[in-house]
Order: structure tokens, then C-alpha cells, then sequence
């Protein structure tokens, strides 16, 4: 399906997120950062997201040994090959730093959200809503937005593997 077809028949999936008191979008940040920076604030994390998404932190042990992600070698091929993150995540810090214009609007009836800044993706697990909107819950669901926007016909385990890949980093 061409992105002019999904935009007209209204089937994208990661709308951005609304607000009452800011346009379509806008970006999700901590709440120290909001307590810093009060304009930045958007909405009440502890109240507007399901429980199931406030990171938590884990277990010192966590950090350091994580069996139960068993090989991530095949996420790890396709982030640096056929899923293309690593033109905009590049190792070892998985950011670029710049600012990179993903034509959203392309799939939407939204204006696009224009250039946004490549943020790091180590520890991204403790770090949900995923893009500067907050658009995607899951990382599950950011994959999905990628393969999407990107064209990338990642199947159902490719998918799987890049999550696995992304849950180490």
C-alpha cells in the first residue's frame, strides 16, 4: 500500500498524540526535566499512561547479566543492515545527534512534524513512550512505525529480533 493510499483511507496506526493545550503532537519528556523546564510539560505521565508503560527500575543484577534476552546476534544484523537504524542510531553511542525529517506526512492528514533530533537508544526499554511525540507505547509498536515509514517488509520475526536487540542495548 502506497503511503497516499494509506493516507486517504485514514489506516495509520501512530497518529500523533493530542493535547488540549498544544497542536497535534509535541514531545514527552521526564518529570524532572518538566519541573526544570515547566514549558515543556505536556501531560501528567503518572495519570494519562497505563501502569503497564512507567518504567521501572530494575534489579542491579539486571544490569549487568540479561540471560533471558538470549541471542540478540540476528536483531543486531538487522539494525545495522536491512532495518537501517543504524543511519540514524550509529554505535557506539546509537546516536547521530541531528535532526532527521521522517515525512509522517506522507501517512496522515496531520501536518508532518518537519526535521526531529535522533535521541540514544541505549537503555531505550526504561524509557517508554518511544518518539518525540510519544506516539508508540511499545517498542513493538515503534518497529512496526519504522517498518511502516521506512518501507521495510521486516517480517514477524525480524520484527521479534530487533525488539530483542533494542531490549539490550
Amino acid at each position: 500500500m502506497e503511503p497516499e493510499d494509506v493516507r486517504k483511507d485514514g489506516h495509520f496506526p501512530y497518529p500523533p498524540l493530542p493535547h488540549p493545550e498544544q497542536a497535534p503532537g509535541g514531545q514527552v519528556f521526564p518529570d524532572i526535566q518538566i519541573k526544570q523546564f515547566p514549558r515543556l510539560q505536556r501531560f501528567d505521565v503518572d495519570f494519562d499512561l497505563p501502569d503497564a508503560f512507567i518504567p521501572e527500575l530494575p534489579p542491579v543484577i539486571f544490569l549487568q547479566n540479561r540471560p533471558k534476552l538470549g541471542d540478540v546476534s540476528r536483531g543486531e544484523k538487522l539494525f545495522f543492515g536491512k532495518a537501517k537504524c543504524s543511519t540514524c542510531h550509529p554505535a557506539p553511542f546509537y546516536l547521530d545527534d541531528k535532526m532527521h525529517d521522517l515525512q509522517v506526512e506522507r501517512f496522515t492528514k496531520e501536518p508532518g512534524d518537519g526535521p526531529i533530533k535522533t535521541f540514544t537508544l541505549r537503555g531505550i526499554k526504561d524509557s517508554p513512550p518511544y518518539l518525540h511525540d510519544g506516539r508508540c507505547l511499545t517498542l513493538e509498536d515503534t518497529v512496526e512505525f519504522f517498518n511502516l515509514i521506512l518501507g521495510l517488509k521486516l517480517s514477524e520475526q525480524e520484527k521479534k529480533d530487533l525488539v530483542a536487540f533494542m531490549l539490550a542495548l
